[in-house]
């Protein structure tokens, strides 16, 4: 390339190649962070937790496609609620603490406005040195670092995989489009002989808190056989694999 910057790694595999002009992630909305409460009883069966739609009141309203990023405060479940009844998207998180949230959305590096302020690399493209210009920059406002990425599509018993948090007092925010979590409660009927069924399935994320340290985030794809009187603990067995994409990031600014 005539003007650029190209990292390589160890086993030659390109890491960064500023000619190829890939987007940045970005918080897009609202201007702050958003906030929601956590529903103080979330487990039934349609749990209605804090609608998307109704998180800031922005116009337009936030739609499936969108990208929310959601951070709890407190240990706990969150994922999307299959089990909202209206129209509205819907998050479900197990009680305690509160949720934060954004939008985010991709921004090229031309569209960058403020890269000739303060500290960071530019990269040219040989032209000049306006916004226009731009191949790379690390001056993006409210960028984001992806801390981990992959798929529910997860192997092995436990049904979960764990991600350690190094930074444990940043806080770090999940990708809740594509998870899902949907709670099937049958009450039992004895006049025929049909025992209570309580089934869930929750593909999302787990917050584990010390004190207030974020130890790590625990990534479930499970089919979760809660019972009633006829056992004593809960089952678990595995959900459907699905190439759906789990996401977890910080913010720069």
């Amino acid at each position: 390339m005539a003007y650029g910057v190209k990292v390589l790694n160890v086993d030659n595999r390109v890491i960064l190649d500023s000619s190829e002009n890939r987007p940045i992630l970005i918080k897009a909305r609202p201007s702050g962070i958003g906030t929601a409460n956590v529903s103080s009883s979330p487990n039934t069966n349609l749990s209605g937790g804090p609608t998307f739609a109704g998180l800031g009141n922005l116009s337009p309203a936030l739609s499936f496609n969108d990208l929310i990023f959601v951070r709890r405060t407190a240990s706990g479940f969150v994922s999307e609620d299959g089990g909202y009844s209206t129209s509205g998207r819907a998050i479900y998180a197990s009680g305690g603490g509160s949720l934060t949230w954004f939008e985010a959305k991709a921004l090229s590096a031309s569209s960058i406005s403020n890269h000739d302020s303060g500290y960071g690399l530019n990269v040219y493209d040989g032209s000049g040195t306006a916004a226009a210009n731009l191949l790379f920059s690390t001056n993006a406002g409210n960028s984001l670092e992806v801390v981990a990425i992959g798929t529910f599509a997860l192997p092995g018993s436990a049904h979960y995989i764990d991600v350690p948090i190094v930074d444990q007092t940043v806080p770090h925010y999940i990708l809740i489009t594509s998870t899902f979590r949907f709670r099937f409660i049958v009450p039992a009927i004895t006049e025929i002989g049909q025992q209570a069924s309580d089934i869930e399935q929750f593909r999302g994320y787990e917050y584990i808190y010390s004190s207030s340290n974020l130890t790590k985030i625990r990534i479930w794809n499970a089919i979760i056989d809660r019972g009633r009187a006829y056992q004593s603990s809960d089952s678990y067995t595995a959900a459907p694999d699905v190439q759906a994409a789990y996401v977890i990031v910080k913010l720069r600014s």
